[in-house]
């Protein structure tokens, strides 16, 4: 083939996909024009079920199920008049079939029932649900009912087969969407999961005499790490246990200490401390004069070697003998 024959198939090719793209594009107008004028029709049938009729001044009763079952009958010719029914895209026409298909249900529940009106109000949600749909289908997104779902939206939806996090504007409105954002937020922290990674950094109390505690506490292995002074009114001492990053342990010396110290109170149980060996920790202890109020013991048979020791400021630390 050479290049000249080359290049007029080449031509004829690019016209017949321009011709072939016109032709569609023609045909997905023609389709868009029908849409508009099936869809117009459709919200002149919901004008019973409009969310005015329940404010000033009209202030009527929610959907009632004879004004539901005319509704249901309109709706149904509209779907098979001219074909209007093959003009709905698939998540609006299975938004339309359940809506519809609830409209009849609450038709058949008759008046007078308890719970009627609650009832009649979410048939009307639901419609109004179904023409944000109508109005996302033709590009129309000047208004949107719906910057927030509620449980009952979100219940209908998923009945539908969507999916209530995705639901309703395209992705560029979804950005700046409450719903959209709640969304991810759910995802990203599944029902039940910590919000966020969480340790147990330390255990603060108050005390009188710094040097006394400090001694106790590097007594028992803890290291200081560092002091911290508040302004004029306390210095907060940190230590730690050895080849951890702690630290474990904060100790507050308020300057205006309560004449007699602190009331521990009923509430303070103690904090806890493991060791290798209690017999031979309890014997540095008492080197340094300090005692267990009780000799080491077991709380059950087969646990571990406990006993309780109390700082300067009389607060309980326990020892756990590791097993």
């Amino acid at each position: 083939m050479g290049v000249a024959e080359l290049l007029v198939t080449t031509a004829v090719a690019v016209v017949g996909l321009y011709l072939a793209h016109g032709f569609r594009r023609q045909q997905r107008l023609r389709i868009a024009e029908q849409r508009v004028d099936a869809y117009r029709k459709l919200w002149s049938h919901m004008l019973v079920a409009r969310p005015s009729r329940l404010d000033p001044p009209e202030h009527k009763p929610p959907l009632k199920p004879g004004e539901a079952a005319a509704l249901h009958a309109e709706m149904t010719a509209w779907y098979f008049e001219g074909g209007n029914g093959m003009l709905l895209p698939h998540d609006t026409r299975e938004l339309y079939l359940e809506a519809k298909d609830r409209l009849g249900r609450y038709a058949l529940s008759g008046d007078g029932r308890p719970g009627r009106e609650a009832e009649g109000r979410r048939r009307m949600r639901e419609l109004s649900l179904l023409r944000s749909q109508m109005k996302n289908d033709l590009d129309i997104y000047g208004v949107f009912y719906f910057d927030s779902l509620d449980e009952g939206d979100r219940e209908f939806l998923s009945a539908a087969g969507l999916d209530p996090d995705r639901w309703g504007r395209p992705w560029h409105r979804r950005l700046v969407s409450r719903d959209y954002w709640a969304a991810k937020l759910r995802t990203a922290r599944p029902e039940g999961a910590r919000i966020a990674r969480m340790e147990l950094i330390h255990t603060c109390y108050r005390i009188t005499d710094p040097e006394r505690s400090l001694a106790f506490y590097q007594a028992l292995g803890l290291e200081k790490r560092r002091e911290l002074p508040i302004r004029d009114e306390a210095v907060n001492y940190f230590l730690g246990i050895p080849g951890k990053d702690g630290p474990e342990l904060e100790l507050t010396y308020n300057f205006e200490t309560p004449e007699g110290g602190y009331e521990i109170g009923t509430g303070y149980g103690h904090v806890a401390l493991t060791v290798d060996d209690l017999d031979e920790t309890l014997a540095a202890l008492a080197e340094k004069g300090i005692e267990p109020e009780r000799p080491p013991y077991q709380v059950r048979e087969g646990g571990s070697l406990i006993c309780f020791v109390r700082d300067p400021d009389s607060y309980r630390v326990e020892l756990i003998e590791r097993g």
